[in-house]
């Protein structure tokens, strides 16, 4: 049976995802791999749930590596590797672009931009 699209069905998976981002890291001991295989997939899945949901296409939960070994599941942060040698064409070292999420919309905000799409459908 495939993952339902139904976000609020994920709530466990949710929990410990967020335990594991706040904790850096975490491990699920289930009973059988099979159970292990089963969360990664339907956690992998909440995790597409919330991308397609979200305005730039990201969930705060991607950098966590879901693995499992035997009837563990780990959960990994993943740690940014530095960028060193960047160089432009012409040799110049370079910094690179730091990349600002941006913030959440307020409830007011979608409200305004609901409204105001709205009044551009309606020709006003």
């Amino acid at each position: 049976m495939p993952p339902t699209k139904n976000l609020n069905a994920y709530g466990t998976h949710e929990r410990v995802l967020e335990t594991a981002l706040v904790a850096g890291g975490a491990k699920l001991e289930l009973e059988t791999y099979s159970q292990a295989f089963v969360w990664q997939r339907d956690a992998n899945y909440f995790r597409k749930l919330l991308r397609d949901r979200s305005t730039d296409g990201r969930c705060k939960y991607d950098v966590i590596k879901i693995t499992v070994r035997g009837p563990i599941v780990f959960l990994e942060n993943r740690v940014e590797t530095p960028i060193k040698g960047l160089t432009s064409l012409a040799g110049r070292p370079l910094d690179a672009v730091v990349i600002e999420k941006p913030k959440p919309l307020t409830p007011e905000e979608k409200l305004r931009l609901a409204e105001q799409e709205l009044n551009l459908d309606d020709g006003g």
